[in-house]
């Protein structure tokens, strides 16, 4: 089987050399990395390449391309090969506010930039280029899934799993009901003639048209607090909730996160925001913050009693729970109106009223 092409295209030939090298080193059990002088002979061999149904990982151009502009190769170079990740290398002395590859990325010519020098190597060149394949591989078909969707194509709960399990960053194949490998998982596991969709786990586990909440549950992702007291309670898990809990935490307080629908908030509903925190395409450690956030609940005296009508982490659904707190972070959406100017508006949680809270503003459920 022919491996995944890195291709690196520069005019420095010493340049070329050194990271053809080190990108060798870590990488060639597994990718070929090619190499290419010129612009034109680097749009010749992707030519080449996608004739033969090669499959192209990375394309990484130097920014100082003789023949032709960087940017606008890696455009070509993105219709030969639409699903490589285009890379520009950048020389550190180089970046400023008015930079070309900053109105690429941001008009989606370009999809990543390297500096280089790119030592040293563990810190300036495989973390990023590890980061690079984990966002190609994102895009191609699984070869490993934790989870089988089983439904009729065009059905909105289908619809909605298929997106729960992609903002998780957690591998799916998704079959129709009518198709052949559908009516074989359904047969296989006795489910003909029940509800769609189905939800099949790697473990073993099935979930007939399974709710929010039981998916979550099967990620890991409680309904339940699983604590009757908490130093901070954050409501809402989007870039400023998550980031809110990690500190809080790293404090030594005890954290919970109330979150009706999924780590990521508002901003995982949209592909035109990406790099924030808990975004299944963020570098490793802003991806990982949901878990950590997640591993931060524990107890710790109360000041005072709350009971309070709100949302779990995982569910949708309201329900009725019990937990001392001794403040409340409200880190969710706020609506505005002329109506309720000076008032917020939340439609996940409302936290109970405080002097401190009733002095500056208004909750309204």
């Amino acid at each position: 089987m022919q491996r995944p092409i890195f291709l690196l295209v520069s005019g420095d030939g010493l340049r070329l050399d050194a990271l053809r090298d080190d990108l060798s080193r870590r990488y060639q059990a597994d990718y070929q990395v090619s190499v290419a002088g010129s612009a034109a002979a680097a749009l010749t061999m992707l030519a080449v390449q996608a004739g033969s149904g090669a499959e192209v990982a990375l394309v990484i151009a130097d920014e100082r391309l003789a023949d032709m502009p960087a940017v606008d190769f890696l455009a070509r170079a993105h219709g030969l090969h639409p699903g490589a990740k285009r890379i520009l290398l950048i020389n550190h002395g180089d970046w400023s506010p008015g930079h070309p590859a900053i109105l690429a990325l941001a008009v989606g010519k370009i999809d990543y930039h390297l500096y280089a020098p790119w030592y040293p190597l563990e810190r300036g060149l495989y973390p990023a280029i590890s980061e690079f394949l984990a966002a190609w591989d994102k895009s191609r078909e699984p070869s490993f899934a934790a989870f089988r969707i089983v439904g009729p194509a065009n059905s909105p709960r289908a619809h909605q799993l298929r997106d729960d399990l992609a903002r998780s960053s957690v591998p799916y194949w998704s079959f129709e009901d009518t198709s052949a490998e559908g009516r074989r998982l359904l047969r296989e596991y006795h489910l003909e003639g029940t509800r769609l969709p189905v939800v099949l786990a790697m473990d073993g586990t099935v979930l007939v048209d399974p709710s929010h909440e039981d998916l979550m549950a099967t990620l890991g992702l409680p309904s339940a607090l699983g604590t009757r007291a908490c130093d901070v309670a954050i409501i809402g898990a989007g870039p400023a909730g998550l980031a809110a809990a990690v500190y809080a935490a790293s404090e030594g307080l005890g954290t919970v996160i109330l979150e009706p629908d999924l780590p990521g908030g508002q901003a995982g509903t949209s592909s035109l925001i990406r790099n924030y925190l808990g975004s299944s395409t963020a570098p490793q450690p802003r991806r990982r913050a949901p878990w950590r956030a997640s591993t931060s609940t524990s107890s710790a005296p109360a000041i005072r009693q709350a009971k309070q009508r709100s949302t779990c982490p995982g569910t949708r659904r309201r329900s009725r729970w019990w937990c001392a707190v001794r403040a409340w972070l409200p880190a969710c959406p706020a609506t505005w109106s002329p109506r309720s100017a000076g008032r917020r508006t939340s439609a996940s949680a409302r936290p109970p009223r405080s002097p401190a809270a009733a002095a500056s503003a208004a909750w309204r459920p």
